[in-house]
């Protein structure tokens, strides 16, 4: 995906679906920093993209309004860009992190929350600081439990999760889709909102990438 630097509010069309997109020098330049994240592992490359593009969808299907799905996409960019402070071995490491190296990983969303709330976009920054957390309260970095996660917060979380599973990763091959949503599904009221994963599925089954169980 190819951003243009412009002072204006571009309206992109993904397939049939409409998406949201404000492109500034501002959202240029945080792009250019979860672009540096993604560059350090080849394993995560267009990461950002992918979510983006299966959150806006899954919102849609969840009939979320016009202005929080721009929040959402913006956030959905941008969701991984504290990482630029996690050290390149640590998350391109193939084997188990050690606890102070996942407490590396934890202060991500934390970081990419900070640098967006120095900039016009802060109303997303809530969004890129809960994307860890889950609805049982054992996500990171609060322990936030269901409704006290904003709704855009729960659908990255889920779309980042998916795919995460089904992309190779130093550590192991991808999962296939049936499996990532089998464990979206059985995880739902345990980590993952079920309104979301319900609306997530049925994106999926309509893009073609799913197909639907009699």
């Amino acid at each position: 995906v190819s951003f243009t630097v412009v002072e204006t509010v571009t309206l992109l069309s993904v397939s049939t679906m409409p998406v949201f997109h404000y492109v500034s020098e501002m959202i240029g330049e945080l792009r250019k920093i979860g672009q540096k994240v993604e560059e350090k592992d080849r394993y995560t490359y267009n990461h950002s993209s992918r979510v983006a593009n299966y959150a806006v969808k899954t919102a849609a299907k969840m009939k979320l309004p016009r202005e929080r799905m721009e929040s959402l996409f913006l956030a959905s960019m941008l969701h991984d860009i504290g990482k630029i402070n996690v050290p390149e071995e640590v998350l391109k490491k193939p084997s188990k992190l050690t606890d102070e190296e996942f407490a590396l990983i934890k202060k991500h969303p934390g970081d990419g929350a900070d640098m967006i709330r120095d900039t016009p976009y802060k109303d997303i920054a809530d969004i890129v600081e809960q994307h860890h957390e889950r609805v049982n309260g054992r996500g990171y970095p609060f322990g936030l439990k269901g409704d006290e996660i904003l709704v855009e917060a729960k659908i990255i979380g889920v779309c980042d999760t998916f795919d995460a599973m089904t992309e190779d990763r130093a550590y192991r091959s991808a999962f296939t889709a049936e499996y990532a949503m089998d464990e979206l599904e059985r995880l739902i009221g345990i980590q993952y909102e079920e309104e979301v994963v319900k609306a997530f599925k049925q994106m999926l089954i309509e893009e073609g990438k799913l197909i639907e169980m009699a």
